[in-house]
């Protein structure tokens, strides 16, 4: 089976999937710094999880990219902080 793609546009969905989970690594990592109260342990340490869930799926884009014979994007997508410290 030969099947061709655009090779272009694949290196792009993949520099916006790296994008997006970069972000997702800071924004996890910024969430468990806010967690407070006595359950605060498995609450960060699931977000700590996610973080390094995130963190593989980037390294997986990255390295997907470079096979690909791209140049892996250093930015990072969006970062929105609401300086709010509560859930509700």
């Amino acid at each position: 089976m030969n099947e061709t793609f655009d090779r272009k546009a694949v290196l792009e969905v993949l520099n916006r999937i790296l994008e997006l989970e970069l972000a997702g690594v800071v924004r996890y990592t910024h969430y468990s710094f806010m967690v407070y109260g006595y359950n605060r342990i498995p609450i960060v340490s699931w977000m700590r999880g996610q973080a390094e869930e995130s963190l593989a799926h980037a390294q997986r884009a990255g390295e997907l990219i470079t096979h690909l014979g791209g140049h892996p994007s250093l930015a990072i997508g969006p970062l929105l902080e609401t300086h709010k410290h509560d859930i509700g």
